[in-house]
């Protein structure tokens, strides 16, 4: 028995602890430093949106589409990195052990 409330409340302590233990390791609070330009804080918003709607389409494809051509979609991303390192795009060489 399951109600949604305590779905949400328990992937939000599998996501949520988790995410917060590993902003603190990721950025200390007495050494964070703004990024200066504002060019580079809009680039920052920039790709986290784009990111988050990537993700939105993709959910929504996953759910709209039949579970046997959809179950492939998650896999073709490493495929795609793959191809856009071997373009150079990333600039570093390619490499079949790593995807960035």
């Amino acid at each position: 028995f399951q109600t949604p409330v305590l779905v949400s409340v328990f992937s939000g302590a599998i996501f949520g602890i988790p995410a917060a233990w590993g902003l603190s390791l990721c950025i200390p609070i007495d050494r964070f430093v703004r990024p200066e330009p504002a060019s580079a804080v809009a680039g920052l918003i920039a790709v986290g949106a784009i990111a988050f709607a990537g993700q939105s389409f993709l959910n929504l494809g996953l759910q709209r589409g039949k579970a046997a051509s959809t179950s492939i979609m998650p896999s073709l991303e490493i495929v795609f990195a793959f191809i856009w390192q071997t373009m150079g795009l990333t600039g570093g060489e390619p490499d079949r052990l790593r995807a960035s």
